[in-house]
């Protein structure tokens, strides 16, 4: 077999790849598929994602959020309603008794700048810190290793 269709043949049968990049609080994970010729990209931090626009804070499952009051570094309290759910992506337990299962979603534009996102469930419950001071620099590196970040998280082609 030719040197170059044996690489190909090689490139084409070998599984996933999955390599992790750090920056300081944060974990950019680059899943490269020969097989398909795709490449995926998430960047993560403790308790925070970032999928598309939006930069999704856990407050754990319990959470219901149904009255979100959030604060970025020392700036008014603002209330975030419900308008980031998607119901069409949610099962119908988690719709009818915890719609965004813990998780809330603001938009990535309103972080430039930020060094700590708090984050208040409902008023039963104290606030919780984010740190979000690094998120610049982790997608960054995403842009740097040539992964971009999808809205819905899908393999990039």
């Amino acid at each position: 077999m030719p040197f170059p269709l044996l690489v190909l043949a090689l490139a084409a049968t070998s599984p996933p790849r999955i390599a992790r990049y750090h920056v300081p609080g944060w974990t950019v994970t680059v899943r490269s598929d020969p097989f398909i010729d795709a490449r995926s990209c998430k960047v993560e931090a403790r308790r925070i994602r970032l999928q598309g626009p939006l930069v999704w804070f856990d407050l754990g499952r319990a959470a219901r959020t149904q009255d979100v009051v959030y604060r970025i570094d020392g700036g008014p309290p603002q209330d975030l309603g419900t308008a980031h759910l998607d119901p069409l992506k949610l099962s119908q337990d988690e719709a009818l008794n915890n719609p965004s299962g813990g998780e809330v979603g603001l938009p990535a534009g309103l972080l430039t700048g930020a060094r700590f996102v708090w984050i208040r469930a409902d008023d039963a419950r104290r606030p919780v810190r984010f740190d979000v001071s690094r998120l610049p620099q982790a997608v960054s590196l995403a842009a740097r290793l040539d992964c971009p970040l999808a809205d819905d998280e899908a393999p990039t082609r």
